[in-house]
């Protein structure tokens, strides 16, 4: 199963154990050895390993500054990714049971970590490392919204299957109880990283309306071959367009595709063109970052639910959540819905859940009237802190660390 990083640096990848396994099997295993790159030493011994490590990912880069501080680092990268360890395949075939695991807890067992983290949160197979190796701390950091997907196919902590990691750092209370449900371990609510990492742009430019991309070439829902981003956009963009020249204001959009590469990008800047026409407006991009650029100066945001609107609350932009997918798509549970899986109602003074044009306006009417005093009251009356908490800077991660680590020493 793929996994892709989005412009904000939201590692997405639901990794079933099967899929992986497949390429630990004979004969995938041959065909798979002869392909991908190999390492031909023993990995060096670490203080704390970072499971799942992509160098080119945004995140990785701001989390190994971070632990640079406390301890000498360590990858790990999955076998399906394109890098095989081979002295530590070759121990791993001697163990019984599961060859995935059995590669995954050789490698560990080698580099001795006090810490393995992973900021990839919806990764399955990280949830029972801890069980197997006990003597090590298990972290994650959630990095992008969760649906029910990533928790349907997990044991509740009832059944006989043990699931745990020691620190579960999330974006919020509400998806923190989630993971409860299923995971052993200490909850930790921090909001999002990259969010907490990116210092805040006070540069808001009044007058501006900017809505937030979540285009896919290839996406996980559809219907009738019609990915939910081309269903859903066309029931926004044309009125907050004409909403936009209405009240005077300027309209851009914030595209979702400069990660993804050339391709990716030139077709979205042309599926917008042809549903808007010479109305599209795009957010230009100065650094990878930029994003959190964008809703920093912006006066309102909307999206559709995506991570994005919902930082920009935290970031304190005024933010309208058309979290209507759910209602559109007929998911049951509602795990589109504005603030699941907490519950709320399906209209709320910044949110609505329901395709409806006469919300959208009720909506955006209230955030271009009332102050950033009178939002920041409405943030805490509906609890908005349960949904995505800000830290800035990831103080609470550092004192994790800090606990967990100690001060930065030599090499084992």
């Amino acid at each position: 199963m793929k996994s892709y990083t989005n412009p904000r640096g939201n590692e997405v990848q639901h990794v079933k154990e099967i899929k992986v396994e497949s390429t630990l099997k004979l004969p995938g295993l041959i065909w798979s050895f002869l392909r991908i790159r190999k390492i031909w030493t023993l990995p060096k011994k670490c203080d704390v390993l970072i499971f799942n490590s992509k160098d080119n990912n945004p995140i990785d880069v701001g989390l190994s500054k971070i632990l640079s501080s406390y301890g000498n680092i360590g990858r790990f990268t999955f076998p399906n990714s394109g890098e095989v360890n081979v002295p530590i395949l070759l121990a791993s075939i001697l163990k019984r049971g599961s060859r995935i695991s059995a590669y995954y807890d050789s490698y560990i067992q080698r580099v001795d970590p006090k810490l393995v983290i992973t900021y990839i949160d919806n990764d399955s197979v990280f949830y029972s490392v801890a069980s197997r190796n006990p003597s090590v701390k298990t972290m994650f950091i959630q990095n992008g919204m969760r649906g029910n997907r990533v928790f349907k196919h997990l044991p509740r902590q009832s059944s006989k299957e043990v699931l745990k990691v020691d620190f579960m750092l999330v974006f919020g209370s509400h998806v923190g109880d989630e993971y409860a449900k299923y995971i052993s371990g200490s909850i930790v609510p921090i909001g999002s990283f990259r969010n907490n990492s990116t210092p805040r742009v006070n540069q808001k430019l009044k007058g501006t309306l900017s809505f937030v991309s979540q285009y896919r070439d290839t996406e996980w829902i559809k219907e009738n071959g019609v990915t939910y981003t081309r269903r859903l956009a066309p029931m926004i963009l044309p009125f907050l367009v004409g909403y936009a020249k209405d009240k005077g204001l300027q309209f851009r959009i914030i595209l979702n595709g400069h990660s993804r590469g050339p391709s990716t990008l030139r077709n979205e800047k042309r599926y917008y063109k042809e549903l808007l026409g010479t109305e599209c407006e795009f957010f230009k991009w100065k650094w990878h970052g930029s994003s959190y650029d964008a809703v920093d100066s912006t006066e309102v945001v909307v999206s559709n639910g995506s991570s994005l609107g919902i930082e920009a609350i935290a970031r304190g932009t005024k933010s309208a959540i058309f979290s209507f997918k759910s209602t559109v798509l007929g998911l049951n549970p509602p795990d589109a819905n504005y603030g699941w899986p907490g519950h709320y109602p399906d209209e709320g003074p910044f949110w609505t859940n329901n395709p409806s044009t006469l919300s959208f306006r009720r909506i955006l009417d209230h955030l271009f009237t009332i102050s950033d005093e009178q939002w920041r009251a409405e943030l805490e009356k509906h609890g908005f802190q349960e949904v995505m908490q800000f830290d800035p800077n990831n103080s609470k991660l550092r004192t994790i660390l800090a606990g967990e680590l100690g001060h930065k020493h030599a090499s084992k």
